[in-house]
């Protein structure tokens, strides 16, 4: 059995807690296109995928702000 946090895709609450973020820290960050959605019918999903991408990206500005 899939858990929630098992599916690539999630809902808007599914991707706070994912992330460890507020709705309004995550709808900026959709609004500013730095975290995509993708849409079906007139639900928005986030992909885990994309959400990891985001999370890796953090550590690589991490990593080189630290040399």
């Amino acid at each position: 059995w899939r858990t929630e946090m098992d599916t690539r895709l999630m809902r808007q609450k599914q991707a706070q807690q994912y992330l460890s973020m507020s709705h309004g820290t995550l709808y900026a960050l959709r609004m500013k296109g730095i975290i995509p959605t993708i849409t079906i019918g007139k639900s928005l999903f986030y992909d885990r995928e994309a959400l990891d991408r985001y999370i890796d990206s953090l550590s690589a500005t991490s990593s080189q702000e630290t040399k």
